[in-house]
C-alpha cells in the first residue's frame, strides 16, 4: 500500500552531484542556439517514493523493468529564467511495476511531448489523506496555466493497471492524461491517446467531511483523460485523438460522505470540458476523433449522494461555445456497462441526488453553443445501463444550434434499467439516442438497424416516464430518421403516481420514434422531417396505482410506433409492418371503494399525432380547478399540434393489439393531430387480427382539406374513432375513402351496448365542409364486410352544417350478405346525406356471396365472373397467337408473319382490358405468378425469358429485349445455314439423299435477309419492352443500361444497317455480287420557266428532294429467271 500526502515533497533527496551536472548540462543547451541536442537517459528505478529526477527539453527518457513500492517515479522539468517552453521531450516506460509521472505545471508552452508505457503490470492501492491540495494520479500532468500545447501523445500498450485510491479530500484520478488549463488565451492541438491490448481499472473510494464543502473546493473528476479549461476568455482544442483497441476500461467510484452530500463532482472515462465558460468569448472545440474497436469492454459504476444530479459517461464533451466535427465510433463486440445509482440505497429527497447515464455526451450551453458536423456509429455492442433517473446512449443537447448530425446504430442488444428513485415530481428518461436543440436542427440523420432493446422502469412518484429508440426534442427540421429490424420491450410499473396535495398525475410513454417539444410553450413548426419505421416490434405494458390520499387523479399512457407532439410541416411518416402490442395490468386505487376522481387514458397506435395529457386536461371539465397545478408540473399549456402537408402511411401488415375497456381510450393505427391541413393518411395491405381501429382522434381535432385513403384492411374493430373532443372536418376538399376493408365488431367499442363501425365516443363527428350541396361526400365505402356490428353509423355522434352527401356506398357486405339501408343507421335524418345505390343492386347477385376473408379476394362474385371470362379469352388469345409466332418464325410464312403484329396488338389491347377487370382483385394481383406483368406472354416474349434488372415488375421486359434478339438472331442463322447447305448442293451432283431432300424443302435465306421475318414477328414487342426498360416508373439504373444497349445495339441497328445495304452501297455499285440491282443515274429534264421562276439555289433543293436522281435495273448477266452462277443476297 503506499500513502501519499502533501508533505512528501518533490524534490527532495537529491544529490547536489545530480543537480549540479544537470543545470551545467541546461546551460550547455541554452548556449548551444544554433544546434539542437537530443539526448537521451535512463530513469533510475528507485526504492523511495517521489524521488523526483529531474527533466529537460530536447530529451528521451527510459524506463526499463522497475519494480518498487511505489505508483509514480515523478519527473520534474526544469526550466530558467522567463523562458517556460516545454518541447521535444519522450518518455518511455517499458515492463516493471512503476510508472513514470512527468508533471508540466509552470510551463506556458508545451509541445511535442510523447509518453509511451509498454508492458507494465501495476497494480496498487493508494490512500490520500492530506488536508492540502494534491497532485493528479497520472501519467502526464499538464496543468496550471499553459497557453499553448501542441504535438502530445500518450500510448499504453500491453499494460495492466489497477488502482484502489481512497480519499478523505477532493482528488483527480485521470492515468492517462491530465491537462487542465487556466489561462485567459489557450490553444490546445494534435493531442493523441491510445489504449491496446490493456486493462486499465480505478476503484475510488471517498469519505469527505463537511469541511471540504463550499465555493473554494474544485469540483472532484475521475477519469482516464481529463482534458478541461476554465476562468474562459478564447480557449481552442482542436485535433483531438482517441483510440482504443482490445482494451478494458472501467471505473468505480463510491461515496460515504460524512454530511450525506457533496458539492460536484464529474464521472467520465474521457472527459472533454469547459469549466466556466463566460459570455462574449469563444470557447472551440474542433476535430474530436474517439475510435473503440475489436473487443473492447467499459464499465463505469457510480455511488456518489450530492445535491444535484451527477452524469456518468464514457466520453463527454461540454459546456463549448462552438463543438465542430466530432467522430465517434463504437464497433467490433463492445461491451458498455454503465450503472449510476445512488450510495447503497435508493434515490430519494434525503439524500438529493438521482443520477444520470450517458454513453456518449455531446453538450453546449444552451444559449450560445454551435454543435456541427457529429458523427457517431455503434455498431455490434451489448448495452447495459442502471439509473434511477436517466439513461441514454446517445445524447447531443444544450445548444443554440445543431447541424449536420449523423447517428448510425446497427446490430446492438441494450437493457435499460431503472433502480428506485423516490423523489416527488422527478421524471425518468430512457432513449437509445437523444437530440434537442433551442433553435433549429438541420441535416440530422438517425439510423437504427437490427438492435434489440429492453426497457424496464419504475415509478416512485415521478410526474412522467418516457422510453424511446429515437427522441427528438424543441425544433427538428431537415431530419431523416430510419429504423428497421428492432425489437422494443418495455414496462413502466412498480409505483405509485406523482401525489401534490391530493392531486396524483403521471403520463407514461413508450415509442420508437418520439418527438415532441421540450418547451411546451414554445410554438415551432419542424419542416422537411422524414421518418421511416420498418420490420419492428414493440411490447409495452404501462402499469400505475393511485396514492392512498388522491383525491383526483390523472393518469396518461400512450404506446406508439411513433409519436409525434409538435407541429410539422412537408414531412412524411412510414410505418412498414410494424406490430405494437399494450397488456394491461391495471391497478386502481389502493383503498377499495375510495372516492378518487380518476380521469385515465391509454393510447395504443401505430402513429399517435396528439398530446394525450394535453387533450385529458382541455376536454375533462371535472379537471378546471386543478389545470393551473397541472401546467405548472408539464411546463405550460402546449401549442396546438398543426400538420401542414404531412403524408403518414401504415401499410404491409402492420398492426396494433390491445386489451384495453376503457370508453375513453384510443387503439388504431393512426391517431389524427389536433389540426391536420393538406395531409394524406394512408392505410393499406393490413391483414391480422388485432381487433384495433383505422383511424380516429383524442381531444378536439380539425381536418382541413386531407384525404384518408384505406384500403385492402382486414381484422380491425372500427373505421373511425373519436374520443374526449369533437372530429370537425373543414373545407371542401376533405375525403375519407374506405374501399376492401373487413371490420369485425368487438365488444371493447361499444355505445350502450351498441356496437357502431364509424363511432364517436362521448363527442360528435362534424361535417362543416361548406354550405353547396354539390361536394362528393365526405365519407365513402366500397367493397367493404361488417361483421358483429349493429349499425354502421353512430345517429346521436353526428353534426352536419351543410347539404352535401355525407356517405357515398357502394358494393358492401354485412354479416356475408348484401348490405341493407336499415343497418346503415337509424337515424332517418340522417339517411337523407347518405347516398346508396338501388337495392336491386346491392340484393342481387351482383353483392352476394362474398368469401368469408379478404385474404382471398375482395371481389364480388359478379366480378369473379367477369374474371374467369377474361382469363379464358385471354388463355385463348394467348394460345393462339403464341402458335402463330412459333409457326411463322419456324415456316417464314409471309402471310403469317405480316399479321403477326396485327395479332399482337390484338393481344395487348385484351390483357390490358383483362387487367382492367382485375385490377380489384388482390389475390390475382398479389400472386407474384408473373402473368400480369409486361412481356410476360409468349406472344411478346416467347423464351419466356425474365432477367434481374432491379425490380420484378421489369425482369420479363428486359428478358424480351434481350431473348427476342437472342432467338431472332438464332432463327436467322438456321435459315443462313439452311441456305449455304442448298447451294452447296447445287454444286455436287450427286445422288440426292433423304436428308437432303428435306433440307431442299425447308424456307432458306443468306444472311442479313434471313432475320428479316424474325424481326418482324418479334421487333415490336421487344421495342416495346426497351421503351417500358427506359420510360418506366420504377426503372432503375440496370433497366435503363439494359434498354438503351438493347435498343440502340440490336433492334434500331439492324434495320440501319439494311438501309444503308440497299440505299448507299447498293446505289454505288460496290456490292454487285451480292444484290441483284444496280443504280443508274436519269435524265434530268429542268423547263425554262421553272428557271425563271425559282433561283438555282431553290431549284438544285427542288430537283434533289422531288425527282429520282437514280433508279434500279438487273445487272446485266443476270436474267430475269436467274442462272446458278450467279451469288446474291436474298433481301426478300
Amino acid at each position: 500500500m503506499v500513502s501519499l500526502s502533501s508533505r512528501d515533497v518533490p524534490l527532495t533527496q537529491i544529490t547536489a552531484l545530480r543537480l549540479l551536472l544537470r543545470l551545467l548540462l541546461l546551460s550547455v543547451c541554452l548556449l548551444s542556439k544554433t544546434t539542437t541536442v537530443a539526448l537521451s537517459f535512463e530513469i533510475p528505478c528507485t526504492a523511495i517514493p517521489n524521488n523526483a529526477f529531474m527533466v529537460t527539453s530536447n530529451s528521451t527518457y527510459t524506463l526499463t523493468n522497475c519494480d518498487a513500492d511505489t505508483l509514480f517515479l515523478d519527473l520534474v522539468p526544469l526550466y530558467t529564467g522567463s523562458d517556460r517552453v516545454l518541447e521535444n521531450v519522450t518518455i518511455r516506460v517499458v515492463g516493471g511495476t512503476v510508472l513514470a509521472r512527468l508533471s508540466a505545471t509552470t510551463f506556458t508552452v508545451v509541445r511535442n511531448i510523447h509518453v509511451s508505457v509498454t508492458g507494465v503490470n501495476v497494480n496498487r492501492t493508494v490512500s490520500v489523506s492530506s488536508t492540502l491540495a494534491f497532485l493528479p494520479i497520472t501519467v502526464l500532468d499538464i496543468s496550471g496555466s499553459p497557453e499553448n500545447v501542441d504535438d502530445v501523445s500518450v500510448s499504453f500498450e500491453n499494460t495492466t493497471l489497477s488502482l484502489q485510491v481512497s480519499s478523505a479530500v477532493p482528488i483527480r484520478v485521470a492515468p492517462l492524461l491530465h491537462l487542465i488549463g487556466n489561462a485567459l488565451a489557450s490553444r490546445f492541438t494534435d493531442i493523441s491517446i491510445s489504449c491496446r491490448n490493456s486493462n486499465l481499472s480505478v476503484l475510488v473510494n471517498l469519505s469527505i467531511g463537511a469541511t471540504f464543502f463550499g465555493t473554494s473546493v474544485f469540483a472532484m473528476v475521475v477519469t482516464m483523460i481529463a482534458m478541461e479549461h476554465g476562468l474562459v476568455y478564447n480557449v481552442s482544442i482542436e485535433r483531438i485523438t482517441i483510440a482504443v483497441v482490445s482494451s478494458s476500461v472501467s471505473s468505480i467510484i463510491s461515496g460515504d460522505f460524512s454530511s450525506g452530500l457533496y458539492y460536484r463532482s464529474y464521472v467520465a472515462l474521457f472527459l472533454v470540458r469547459c469549466t466556466q465558460f463566460r459570455g462574449g468569448s469563444i470557447a472551440l472545440l474542433k476535430n474530436f476523433v474517439f475510435s473503440s474497436n475489436n473487443n473492447v469492454s467499459y464499465t463505469l459504476i457510480g455511488r456518489m449522494p450530492r445535491n444535484s444530479s451527477d452524469t456518468f459517461s464514457v466520453v463527454s464533451t461540454s459546456s463549448f461555445s462552438v463543438i465542430d466535427t466530432l467522430h465517434m465510433s463504437f464497433e467490433g463486440l463492445t461491451l458498455l456497462s454503465l450503472e449510476g445509482v445512488c450510495g447503497g440505497a435508493n434515490c430519494s429527497v434525503a439524500t438529493q441526488s438521482w443520477p444520470t447515464v450517458r454513453i456518449v455526451e455531446v453538450r453546449g450551453e444552451a444559449s450560445v453553443t454551435a454543435i456541427l458536423n457529429v458523427s457517431i456509429i455503434v455498431s455490434r455492442a451489448k448495452i447495459s445501463t442502471r439509473t434511477p433517473r436517466k439513461a441514454v446512449l446517445f445524447k447531443c443537447s444544450d445548444a443554440l444550434t445543431l447541424r449536420n448530425i449523423s447517428v448510425t446504430i446497427n446490430d446492438n442488444i441494450g437493457r435499460f434499467l431503472s433502480s428506485s428513485l423516490d423523489v416527488a415530481g422527478a421524471s425518468r428518461e430512457f432513449f437509445l439516442t437523444e437530440v434537442s436543440a433551442i433553435d433549429n436542427v438541420t441535416q440530422l440523420s438517425i439510423v437504427v438497424k437490427r438492435c434489440s432493446l429492453t426497457f424496464e422502469q419504475v415509478i416512485d412518484g415521478g410526474v412522467s416516464v418516457l422510453a424511446s429508440v429515437a427522441h427528438l426534442a424543441d425544433n427538428i427540421s431537415f431530419a431523416t430518421v430510419d429504423v428497421s429490424d428492432v425489437n422494443v420491450t418495455s414496462i413502466i410499473a412498480n409505483g405509485t403516481a406523482f401525489l401534490n396535495g391530493a392531486i396524483a398525475a403521471l403520463s407514461m410513454g413508450t415509442s420508437i420514434v418520439n418527438v415532441i417539444m421540450e418547451t411546451p410553450s414554445i410554438l415551432n413548426i419542424g419542416t422537411n422531417v422524414h421518418i421511416s419505421i420498418s420490420n419492428c416490434t414493440l411490447i409495452a405494458a404501462h402499469l400505475a396505482a393511485i396514492p392512498l390520499n388522491a383525491f383526483v387523479a390523472v393518469i396518461a399512457s400512450n404506446v406508439a410506433a411513433v409519436n409525434v407532439v409538435r407541429s410539422l410541416s412537408n414531412s412524411t411518416i412510414v410505418v412498414n409492418n410494424v406490430h405494437v402490442t399494450r397488456s394491461f395490468l391495471e391497478a386502481q386505487a389502493n383503498v377499495p371503494g375510495s372516492n378518487v376522481q380518476t380521469t385515465r387514458s391509454n393510447v395504443t397506435a401505430a402513429v399517435a399525432l396528439f398530446d394525450v395529457l394535453t387533450a385529458m386536461l382541455v376536454e375533462s371539465g371535472s379537471l378546471s380547478p386543478f389545470l393551473p397545478f397541472l401546467f405548472s408540473v408539464s411546463g405550460g399549456l402546449p401549442a396546438t399540434v398543426f400538420h401542414t402537408n404531412v403524408t403518414t402511411t401504415v401499410t404491409n401488415g402492420s398492426s396494433v393489439l390491445t386489451t384495453s375497456s376503457n370508453l375513453g381510450d384510443f387503439f388504431g393505427l393512426i391517431a389524427f393531430p389536433s389540426v391536420s391541413n393538406r395531409c394524406t393518411y394512408i392505410v393499406s395491405d393490413i391483414a391480422s387480427s388485432t381487433r384495433s381501429g383505422v383511424v380516429g382522434s383524442v381531444g378536439h381535432t380539425t381536418v382541413i382539406n386531407s384525404i384518408v385513403n384505406v384500403n385492402r384492411v382486414s381484422g380491425v374493430s372500427s373505421l373511425i374513432v373519436a374520443v374526449l373532443g369533437s372530429l370537425v372536418f373543414l373545407g371542401p376538399n376533405n375525403q375519407v375513402t374506405f374501399d376492401q376493408v373487413l371490420v369485425e365488431a368487438t365488444d371493447l367499442i361499444r355505445i350502450a351496448s351498441v356496437r357502431f363501425a364509424l363511432v364517436a365516443v362521448s363527442t360528435f363527428i362534424e361535417d362543416e365542409r361548406t354550405m353547396e350541396p354539390s361536394l362528393p361526400p365526405l365519407f365513402s365505402m366500397t367493397r367493404c364486410q361488417f361483421r358483429g356490428f349493429d349499425a354502421i353509423l353512430n345517429p346521436s355522434s353526428f353534426i352536419l352544417n351543410n347539404g352535401a352527401p355525407l356517405l357515398l356506398l357502394g358494393c358492401n357486405l354485412w354479416d356475408d350478405a348484401p348490405l341493407p339501408p336499415s343497418k346503415i343507421t337509424s337515424n332517418l335524418t340522417l339517411r337523407r346525406f347518405i347516398s346508396y345505390p338501388e337495392s336491386s343492386f346491392n340484393e342481387s347477385v351482383t353483392c352476394s356471396g362474398y368469401t368469408k376473408s379478404l385474404t382471398e379476394t375482395q371481389s364480388p362474385p359478379a366480378a369473379r365472373d367477369n374474371f374467369h371470362t377474361s382469363l379464358e379469352s385471354l388463355i385463348t388469345a394467348g394460345t393462339s397467337s403464341g402458335v402463330a409466332i412459333y409457326a411463322s418464325l419456324v415456316t417464314q410464312f409471309g402471310v403469317v408473319g405480316g399479321a403477326i403484329p396485327s395479332l399482337q396488338r390484338a393481344m395487348t389491347s385484351v390483357r390490358l382490358a383483362s387487367l382492367c377487370t382485375l385490377v380489384s382483385d388482390s389475390s390475382v394481383i398479389n400472386s407474384g405468378s408473373g402473368e400480369n406483368v409486361m412481356s410476360s406472354d409468349t406472344s411478346e416474349n416467347p423464351l419466356r425469358l425474365s432477367l434481374p434488372v432491379g425490380k420484378d415488375s421489369l425482369s420479363y421486359a428486359a428478358g424480351a429485349s434481350v431473348g427476342n434478339a437472342v432467338l431472332a438472331s438464332a432463327v436467322g442463322v438456321a435459315i443462313h445455314y439452311l441456305a449455304k447447305k442448298q447451294q452447296t448442293q447445287q454444286h455436287h451432283h450427286k445422288r440426292a439423299r433423304l436428308g437432303d431432300a428435306i433440307t431442299s424443302m425447308l424456307p432458306s435465306s443468306l444472311l442479313p435477309g434471313s432475320i428479316v421475318i424474325p424481326y418482324i414477328i418479334l421487333g415490336q414487342p421487344a421495342i416495346s419492352a426497351c421503351v417500358a426498360l427506359l420510360m418506366s416508373v420504377d426503372r432503375t439504373a440496370q433497366s435503363v443500361a439494359c434498354g438503351t444497349l438493347m435498343l440502340v445495339c440490336a433492334w434500331l441497328a439492324y434495320p440501319i444497317g439494311c438501309v444503308y445495304l440497299v440505299l448507299w452501297r447498293g446505289r454505288q455499285g460496290s456490292v454487285s455480287r451480292a444484290f441483284a440491282l444496280q443504280a443508274t443515274r436519269t435524265v434530268q429534264r429542268r423547263t425554262a420557266r421553272d428557271a425563271k421562276i425559282l433561283s438555282p439555289g431553290m431549284q438544285s433543293c427542288l430537283m434533289f428532294l422531288m425527282t429520282p436522281l437514280q433508279k434500279w435495273r438487273l445487272h446485266p448477266g443476270c436474267s430475269k429467271r436467274g442462272t446458278p452462277e450467279r451469288r446474291y443476297a436474298e433481301f426478300d
